[in-house]
This record gives structure tokens, C-alpha cells and sequence, in this order.
């Protein structure tokens, strides 16, 4: 796989919307091409089908991703109409513990995640 080499201003993007976001899982997509650069966050609709039916997601948004149907089929029909290319996906999990949202009998209290080793991208 190639390395995705990102422009600051995208970069400084996703970090705003992770900290917008946090404790919250968070996920989106960079599109374009040789001349574009754009970032397109996703809904995370997890709280949302975890508030619905607590049994089918179990989990939270803290622990979970779940993109927004829509918003997912949008990006792709934008890149279809502007002849672009997904440039990559962009998901950023807190490696934090933290007191889940709303506990109940079917999920822990607690979740830990682990803090995996991912390279960072470049930034140009």
C-alpha cells in the first residue's frame, strides 16, 4: 500500500474534528486528485442505533463507528460526478479510558482500548 502524504490544512481538519468529537470515535474520507485535497467527515450514528436497540449495538460511540448511510453514499457519488478518488479513510480512535456514556447491564462500564501503532502521515 502507498503512504498517503497529506497537505496541513487537511491534517489540521481531522485533527479538529477529533477534538470536536472526542470521547467519540470519529471517521471520514479525503478526496481528490493531483490538483484537490478535500476532507469529508462522516456521522458517527453509533450513540444514535445504540440509544435505538442498546442489544444489536452494544456499544457506544466511544468504542464503536458506525458511518452515517447518507453521508457515506453522498462522498461516493461526489467522487463518481467529479471524477475524483478516494485518497483515503481517515478514522481516529481515542486511546483513552473513560467512563462509557450510558451504562447498562449489556457492555462494560469501563472501556480500555489499546493505543495501536500506526504511522502518522506526512504532512506537506
Amino acid at each position: 500500500m502507498k503512504p498517503v502524504v497529506l497537505r496541513k490544512t487537511s491534517f489540521d481538519q481531522i485533527v479538529a474534528q477529533a477534538e470536536r468529537e472526542f470521547p467519540f470515535e470519529c471517521c471520514g474520507f479525503i478526496i481528490g486528485d493531483d490538483a484537490v485535497e478535500e476532507v469529508r467527515p462522516i456521522t458517527n450514528i453509533q450513540n444514535r442505533m445504540h440509544d435505538e436497540d442498546p442489544i444489536a449495538f452494544a456499544r457506544d460511540a466511544c468504542t464503536a463507528f458506525l458511518m452515517e448511510p447518507r453521508e457515506h453514499l453522498a462522498v461516493m457519488n461526489e467522487i463518481d460526478r467529479r471524477r475524483l478518488k478516494l485518497s483515503a479513510v481517515t478514522i481516529r480512535i481515542p486511546t483513552t479510558t473513560r467512563t462509557s456514556r450510558r451504562p447498562t447491564a449489556h457492555r462494560p462500564v469501563r472501556s480500555i482500548l489499546p493505543s495501536p501503532t500506526i504511522p502518522r502521515p506526512s504532512i506537506s
